[in-house]
């Protein structure tokens, strides 16, 4: 069969703003080893290397002579693994196994469908690059690469978890139902948003809150109607759930002088267990 290796770079927003629902579960983008970088930006470094080292050059380009001269006699390296690369990769495995039989939720099961498969890929390229002539899989190259698949399922579970994949009706709700959740944690808002303290403490959530924090949200300034529209009828799908109580109008303008709309939170669906079996 053809294989076909692509790689790309690209901001969270614009990744994430393209990304739909059914591309994680048909299987498409388990397909992809996705890296990203959630921290704060760092400080230009001023020791950058402007040219690669001599040795780094040198073994780049043996290893792709080595490659070149393969391909054309027809011809293949196979890698081979320690005993103790073997039972962490089988480990692995049937992690990944137990992790899609769990879940109903097509999504995760596709997170993990192809894990340990990318996993080994990656610790194969890892032994290539130590011993180009005789590759072996070794504890060191097996459990970096599984980490690093680790990461990629955690940041999608994420992700998904905070409505930023999916531009429909379900995944607003989850945004909206992560953002009610970070309120009621945080331990102190933002000055920005102008909430009256107590109101904070009395987990009363004004409704002008969620609408700064989701009209920049592609699910919702993507909607037919605009990101107003798309806020109220996600509202709305929030109390006929349950997970929202309107507050009297007369009370919150008593208790904090606040002439807009809020909504007490009743209950909240967890997500990260989305689908799990019992």
């Amino acid at each position: 069969g053809v294989a076909y290796s692509m790689i790309g770079e690209t901001t969270p927003g614009t990744f994430y703003e393209s990304l739909t629902e059914s591309m994680m579960e048909d299987g498409f983008l388990s397909r992809f080893l996705i890296i990203g970088y959630e921290g704060d930006r760092p400080y230009r470094s001023g020791a950058m290397l402007e040219t690669p080292d001599d040795a780094l050059v040198e073994a780049l380009a043996d290893i792709c002579t080595q490659a070149v001269d393969l391909n054309a006699r027809g011809d293949s390296m196979p890698v081979g693994r320690t005993e103790e690369a073997a039972r962490i990769m089988a480990d692995f495995d049937r992690e990944a196994h137990e992790n899609i039989t769990r879940t109903d939720d097509e999504s995760r099961r596709q997170m993990w469908n192809r894990a340990a498969l990318k996993a080994m890929r990656v610790a194969a390229l890892l032994a290539v690059g130590d011993h180009y002539l005789s590759p072996s899989i070794k504890a060191e190259h097996i459990n970096w690469a599984i980490d690093l698949v680790r990461r990629d399922i955690s940041m999608m579970s994420k992700r998904l978890e905070s409505g930023d994949v999916g531009a429909g009706d379900f995944a607003r709700q989850r945004k909206v139902v992560a953002l009610l959740r970070d309120y009621l944690t945080k331990s102190k808002m933002p000055k920005s948003y102008r909430i009256d303290k107590k109101m904070h403490e009395d987990g009363v959530v004004p409704r002008s809150y969620l609408q700064q924090r989701t009209q920049q949200v592609a699910s919702f300034y993507n909607h037919k109607m605009g990101p107003t529209r798309a806020l109220d009828e996600t509202l709305t799908s929030c109390v006929a759930n349950g997970w929202l109580m309107e507050c009297k109008h007369d009370a919150v303008v008593h208790a904090y002088n606040h002439h807009g709309r809020c909504y007490r939170v009743l209950d909240l669906p967890d997500y990260s267990k989305s689908g799990d079996k019992e």
